[in-house]
């Protein structure tokens, strides 16, 4: 029993009725409460009992809030030093690298003459980020009213440190320019979402106005860091892989911490949240792959005419039109998992049947099959996200699952064209080893 010198009435007001302290001993220990005591008089010790337990139970609470907030407030300062030390650390580094560069290629030209033809290119590689965020920073504000702050930031965290990963790695400069438009995306991320979980975390203003400005204060501390850093670093290695390689593995472990906090996150809604939304990022893929691959090997097998190749995804499109339209009620009433299992085994084996295909028309039978195991797995998966949200959250999480749903599908079209042009390279530089040269003329 929590010990206190101050009355129970003036500890919790809300018990001053005796029915509402019956109805909470009962809400309490439902084991132990007997509902045929329903007249039995109350005692003061029935309403201290349940005063002191209320009382714990909020200051458990507040100790709770207070440790959160506390930890967003550590993440967003150190997401505000590291993304300001990824912006002014090229500063020193970036000209004279470029400069570099330049001389070794054309030395014919002057000095002079090099640096004026790239102080256009470095002044268009500086702006880079700040014309990238000046876009996405509405797109952000917009998405964090929908899905909320986390994932946003987490995604930004992710962005910033594929932005130093380029950096490190890449050394013409159209990636340099690339790796600043990247950081312009992730910054926007991190700096919106970051003092929307300020904001929404302190709500006392005198304490939110405090938290704020040392907040702003990782601003300075990270400029102060990349200028000084990016021009020691960089005279110290003569080249730019130490200061980025740094600033890279500091940025894997803030990532894999912002990561590790979102799962645990994430997983309070439902494990099963991730086997769905994987499902729909495998069926998706499929498309992402062939888009870019089939009018190609198409042409290369079938000489087809041009306007065949425009309609060689329309048995796709139709597929995946009766699939939605058609089958809602029928994954309803035979259980949308296994129709989701099916649906993965359909596209498989669709895509395993795309290379045995000798015809357009022949062509038609896979295609229809991937599209309509897509549509199969839109129309059951996307159901069956809102019903476990229903029986494990509240209906705020809606907007968290289908993001990331959604995500996945963009993951899918992204990502998949690249791993595909990566293998047909790689199929390529096979067959030139093993052709001779002038099978390959």
């Amino acid at each position: 029993m929590l010990a206190t010198s101050t009355p129970v009435m003036d500890r919790v007001r809300v018990f001053s009725n005796p029915k509402e302290v019956k109805l909470s001993k009962r809400m309490l220990f439902p084991d132990i409460w007997n509902t045929s005591d329903e007249d039995t008089p109350m005692e003061d010790s029935d309403t201290d009992i349940v005063a002191d337990i209320f009382c714990c139970v909020n200051i458990s609470h507040s100790t709770t809030f207070q440790m959160k907030s506390r930890s967003i407030f550590i993440r967003v300062y150190i997401a505000m030093i590291l993304d300001n030390v990824l912006l002014t650390v090229v500063v020193p580094i970036l000209p004279n690298f470029i400069y570099n560069a330049e001389r070794e290629s054309q030395n014919l030209e002057s000095r002079h003459q090099i640096i004026s033809k790239e102080n256009g290119r470095i002044g268009y590689l500086f702006a880079s980020k700040a014309l990238v965020q000046l876009v996405t920073n509405f797109l952000i504000g917009k998405m964090t009213t929908m899905i909320g702050y986390r994932l946003p930031f987490t995604i930004g965290s992710i962005f910033l440190l594929f932005s130093s990963l380029i950096y490190t790695l890449s050394s013409r400069y159209i990636w340099l320019l690339l790796a600043r438009s990247v950081h312009g995306i992730g910054s926007s991320c991190v700096c919106v979402s970051g003092i929307g979980m300020i904001a929404s975390n302190y709500g006392d203003d005198e304490e939110r106005s405090k938290i704020m400005s040392h907040t702003m204060g990782g601003v300075a501390i990270g400029i102060l860091i990349g200028y000084s850093m990016g021009g020691f670093l960089y005279y110290l290695a003569q080249s730019k892989l130490l200061p980025f390689a740094l600033i890279s593995f500091v940025l894997l472990i803030f990532t894999m911490w912002q990561l590790l906090l979102y799962s645990r996150e994430a997983s309070s809604l439902h494990p099963n949240v991730l086997i769905v939304v994987g499902s729909i990022w495998i069926a998706t893929s499929s498309v992402g792959i062939l888009e870019p691959t089939l009018p190609l090997w198409i042409m290369d097998r079938m000489h087809p005419r041009k306007w065949q190749l425009g309609i060689t995804f329309v048995s796709d499109s139709i597929g995946y039109l009766i699939g939605t339209h058609f089958f809602a009620g029928v994954s309803y009433r035979v259980g949308r998992k296994k129709i989701g299992v099916g649906a993965i085994c359909l596209v498989g084996i669709g895509s395993i049947s795309i290379p045995h295909a000798t015809s357009l028309p022949l062509l038609t039978i896979p295609q229809f099959m991937i599209g309509l195991g897509i549509g199969l797995i839109d129309s059951s998966m996307l159901p069956l996200l809102a019903k476990i949200i229903d029986q494990t959250s509240s209906g705020e999480a809606y907007g968290v699952v289908y993001a990331i749903a959604e995500t996945a599908v963009s993951f899918a079209y992204g990502i998949s064209p690249l791993i595909e042009n990566g293998n047909v390279t790689c199929q390529n530089m096979r067959r030139m080893k093993c052709n001779p040269v002038s099978e390959i003329r």
